[in-house]
């Protein structure tokens, strides 16, 4: 997954919540440029999913491709 931070200006505190407690399968790749994504990066990171932060996009595709594919899970529906 790629997320495109300059687009974000403000995370609500139930928001806040949400994104630690989330947990993406697969890779996610934050992009930014300025002081406020690096910081909206610093605590999205601190989820339990594998994330990154790159100023460039390019590089962060680049990670994203080399990353392993996620394993499956056994659910009980599966």
């Amino acid at each position: 997954m790629l997320v495109h931070l300059h687009l974000i200006r403000h995370i609500t505190p139930p928001a806040r919540h949400l994104l630690i407690a989330y947990r993406h399968r697969g890779p996610i790749a934050l992009t930014g440029h300025d002081p406020v994504d690096r910081v909206l990066a610093a605590f999205i990171t601190q989820s339990r999913s594998r994330t990154r932060y790159f100023v460039d996009t390019g590089e962060a595709r680049a990670w994203l491709a080399s990353v392993p594919a996620p394993r499956h899970i056994p659910t009980r529906a599966s």
